[in-house]
């Protein structure tokens, strides 16, 4: 696909305009829209500015090789803070957590190793996919419009709410054995890693895809 394939496509997602929409201000079939987006074909110079006019852009930014960096900055600097999380949570597994699972067995307090394992690691998997999406969009674009970010945005939204039903109890109790206050995380240790890592991982992914603007 070509430069101008892909800003024709992805401006007119973004504005929410629909291909039948586009041809019907350029007065072309909604075939040709489909043949510039996929490549297929190129459209004039003349229909180029015809098409920067309808998606309300400038003819140099739809004609001119895209410059990306504009957003590196913030990505550098999502990709380096949430890289040190990411590095804390990994060393803080290594090391805090068999203290913490010592200290179970000993004194038969588990909130601390709850309060690690279901309201921190969390948090950790989700910066781990923040890391590795702002990595990947230093070098290409992945930002998207319209309905698909608020679809992202939604269901990461959604994606954190097992989180926080077992995380905000567990902080907030005074209780030492969880049994008494949240009895189905007990359920869920069986799939601890879906619970704790693997939910909250594509929650960071889709909360990432669905803030992430042009």
């Amino acid at each position: 696909m070509s430069d101008i394939a892909e800003k024709i496509r992805k401006i007119r997602t973004e504005k929410e305009i629909t291909q039948d929409e586009l041809a019907n201000v350029l007065h072309v079939t909604r075939q040709t829209v489909s043949a510039w987006e996929r490549g297929r074909s190129e459209p004039s110079l003349e229909m180029l500015s015809n098409i920067s006019e309808a998606l309300e852009i400038g003819l140099d930014e739809l004609i001119l090789k895209k410059s990306y960096g504009k957003g590196q900055t913030r990505y550098k600097v999502t990709a380096a803070f949430s890289g040190i999380v990411s590095l804390a949570g990994l060393a803080l597994k290594l090391w805090l957590e068999p203290v913490l699972v010592l200290e179970h067995q000993r004194h038969f307090n588990a909130k601390p190793l709850f309060i690690f394992r279901y309201a921190a690691v969390p948090v950790f998997a989700a910066a781990f996919a923040v890391f590795l999406l702002s990595l990947f969009a230093l070098s290409r674009d992945i930002s998207f419009g319209g309905r698909s970010r608020k679809l992202f945005l939604t269901a990461g939204i959604a994606l954190t709410l097992p989180w926080m039903v077992t995380a905000i109890p567990i902080m907030l109790s005074n209780l030492n054995d969880m049994k008494l206050l949240i009895p189905w995380v007990f359920l869920l240790s069986d799939i601890r890693f879906i619970y704790t890592l693997l939910i909250p991982f594509l929650s960071g992914v889709c909360m990432f895809l669905g803030l992430n603007r042009k």
